[in-house]
């Protein structure tokens, strides 16, 4: 989850190399329509592009919303304040926040991420470009979003946050990284498990009704 990248066949070719066999692509909203087209099919992955947004207000939620979500397969917004957090976490055509740490995470956030189903996603690149201070700081802002997550059953995802083919990460380093987080086993692995991009596809096949629904 969550990598970011200028080639998408470059980023490709380093996720299979650490035995990745799907990985999500996070862009601008100005580079999605030229990425999606001159993307190629990467042979031994499976590539999900997503839209990234860097949230200042509600109504950057809604427009994202209504521009992309019949096109793209994820869609990530980044937040660093409680408001916008709350305001992506109520959304439910939102797939992930990015960042929530940064604003804060708590019971009611996290009961709003379970209800709505959206996921906040942890990073580690974040960590591995922080310092001595700042990054005991940094950490200790995830541990606490992780805690409330965890005890609301909320879903979580796992991802380098990688802004180059060698920010990404092996799947033992991040699983690693989600342990120490506190999160058990099993909402490690469900950030791992592509469950909301395959979900994503069957919308936008065209067949999908609505949960459990879909056109013969």
């Amino acid at each position: 989850m969550c990598v970011r990248c200028g080639s998408v066949s470059e980023v490709a070719d380093v996720a299979k190399k650490l035995g990745w066999d799907g990985m999500c692509v996070l862009v601008s909203p100005e580079m999605f329509a030229q990425t999606k087209e001159s993307a190629p099919v990467q042979k031994g992955i499976d590539i999900s592009l997503g839209v990234e947004v860097e949230v200042r207000k509600p109504s950057d939620i809604q427009k994202t919303v209504e521009k992309f979500r019949r096109n793209a397969e994820i869609l990530a917004f980044r937040s660093n304040t409680a408001e916008m957090n709350r305001a992506v976490l109520e959304t439910a055509e939102a797939d992930l926040l990015l960042g929530a740490w940064e604003g804060g995470v708590n019971h009611v956030l996290a009961a709003a991420a379970k209800d709505n189903e959206v996921a906040v996603c942890f990073e580690f690149q974040p960590l591995m470009f922080s310092h001595a201070r700042h990054r005991t700081e940094l950490f200790a802002k995830m541990l606490e979003a992780a805690k409330y997550l965890r005890k609301a059953g909320a879903p979580v995802a796992i991802g380098s946050g990688g802004q180059s083919p060698m920010d990404l990460r092996d799947w033992g380093m991040l699983t690693s990284f989600g342990r120490l987080l506190g999160l058990g086993d099993a909402m490690v692995q469900e950030g791992f498990s592509g469950r909301r991009v395959l979900e994503n596809r069957r919308r936008l096949s065209g067949k999908w009704v609505m949960p459990g629904v879909e056109a013969e």
